[in-house]
């Protein structure tokens, strides 16, 4: 896939570590981000846990290899989810940043998305970004059923999501 410019007339979008955990695993997947969005905001917290998992080398060469503008944001004050949620300092941070923004978020884990219905924050992951690349004519659909394929091979996804996101590429259309 050959490097794309970001698109300026494109949203902001905040980030938790997953789906950048799970982009910078699949050839590619980092390359579908300028196509959809103008701007990353990552949450300190977000890079930090960036950091440790060893997706990148070091802040800049991690924000130069994603092509596009990213700020790394102090996430201010966080909202309080409910305690029926484990949401974990990294995802809290994205939401209430997000929120703040009213941005939408990207994350992957369940209690995060819940507590986003919750407030209204929408939310996409990894496998769902490949699905609007195809949608958007960012990748032909073959090149996003590879993207999805190497998300499921990378045991990035689950069979339900694995199976959902290769059926939307494939029909054209979101199946639930």
């Amino acid at each position: 896939m050959a490097a794309r410019t970001p698109n300026p007339t494109a949203a902001a979008v905040v980030a938790d570590a997953g789906p950048l955990i799970t982009l910078e695993k699949v050839r590619g997947g980092f390359g579908i981000l300028p196509g959809l969005f103008g701007r990353l905001v990552v949450p300190r917290p977000v890079m930090d846990e960036l950091a440790l998992s060893r997706v990148h080398p070091g802040e800049a060469a991690f924000t130069a290899a994603l092509g596009l503008p990213v700020d790394v944001v102090d996430p201010g004050e966080l909202l309080v989810p409910p305690p029926d949620l484990s949401i974990d300092r990294g995802e809290l941070a994205a939401v209430s940043v997000a929120a703040r923004m009213r941005v939408a978020v990207l994350l992957e884990d369940k209690d995060p998305r819940v507590f986003c219905d919750r407030i209204g924050v929408r939310y996409v992951g990894a496998a769902g970004l490949a699905v609007a690349a195809s949608y958007r004519g960012v990748l032909g659909k073959a090149e996003a059923a590879g993207l999805i394929a190497q998300m499921w091979e990378a045991r990035r996804l689950d069979p339900r999501t694995y199976r959902l996101a290769l059926d939307a590429v494939e029909g054209g259309k979101p199946k639930a």
